[in-house]
């Protein structure tokens, strides 16, 4: 009879600590992503339909420089948070030497006009021009 007990003690214990650890009542805090995911995942449908027609057209941005690098033909490209724009720039400067005299900082703010080639993942634009940078 004691084993008996024993078997129903640990059988219960085992159901209430499984229903405590796998059904929400853990100790770290959730965050509910599906009140944020679908709305941002429509807001950057609707600027895919949106900007389509810009497409191979010259367009001017003001953004925030996220990453720098130079690419295999030496030129720079940055990536640019632009606040009304959900997805990223990509952008791919002319004539890097003549254009950066001064080197960029992350999280400097600029200007840039550039030929709105393609929009995947990302928006790339190609031959940009520096118009304003925060520090010149």
């Amino acid at each position: 009879m004691k084993k008996i007990s024993l078997y129903i003690i640990l059988f219960a214990t085992g159901v209430v600590l499984g229903f405590y650890f796998f059904q929400g009542y853990n100790v770290q805090a959730k965050k509910n992503y599906l009140a944020v995911d679908k709305p941002v995942h429509q807001q950057e449908h609707n600027f895919r339909y949106s900007a389509l027609s810009m497409l191979g057209r010259n367009i001017i941005l003001n953004g925030k420089i996220e990453e720098a690098y130079k690419n295999k033909n030496n030129e720079m490209v940055l990536y640019i948070d632009v606040e009304h724009i959900p997805v990223k720039v990509s952008c791919t400067l002319i004539n890097t030497e003549k254009q950066i005299k001064i080197p960029v900082k992350l999280g400097e703010q600029i200007s840039i006009k550039g030929n709105f080639m393609c929009l995947d993942e990302r928006m790339e634009l190609k031959k940009c021009l520096i118009l304003q940078r925060e520090n010149e």
